[in-house]
């Protein structure tokens, strides 16, 4: 998966063998990943950050992940993160021209903590608290992506207990 748009086929495909649970853990990942990327076109620009990890660690999609880490450092360039962003974006591009765009941005990002830690230099412990609020605001974007996807589930599969 190298785009976006591509989710909806990869889960058309994957449906037939719906019921195994590692099928069933692909369909949900790709239905987290559109979620998290709506909600980043949306509302939170963080949440491209977040579909970036889920395509990268659950999918495997690792040029689609450099893709959404771009997105969100397009998105959000004011952020401490963008540093991060920006070196998991070249780290999962196999796209020689998009490396070598990342590189120079990641090159005028001098002062960013992230880069800094990436170059070597002593960052002290500057990281530690970045760490913490991404992980929070990451979490709370995951819980709300699950809780919605849930709710859809809910709409499509209907009570038949009665209850």
């Amino acid at each position: 998966v190298r785009q976006v748009s591509e989710l909806n086929a990869v889960r058309a495909g994957l449906l037939p063998a719906a019921g195994d649970p590692d099928v069933d853990r692909l369909i949900d990942a790709t239905r987290r990943v559109q979620a998290l990327v709506d909600r980043g076109l949306d509302e939170d620009p963080l949440a491209f950050f977040a579909a970036a990890e889920a395509a990268r660690e659950q999918l495997g999609a690792e040029q689609l992940a450099a893709s959404l880490f771009q997105a969100y450092a397009d998105s959000d360039p004011e952020t401490p993160w963008v540093g991060k962003a920006l070196l998991a974006a070249h780290a999962a591009s196999a796209d020689p021209v998009q490396r070598a765009a990342l590189a120079r941005r990641i090159a005028g990002l001098v002062g960013n903590p992230y880069v800094r830690y990436a170059r070597g230099d002593d960052v002290g412990n500057a990281l530690a608290p970045l760490e913490r609020v991404l992980d929070e605001r990451l979490g709370v974007l995951q819980a709300q992506v699950r809780a919605d996807l849930a709710a859809r589930r809910q709409l499509l599969v209907p009570d038949t207990t009665g209850g």
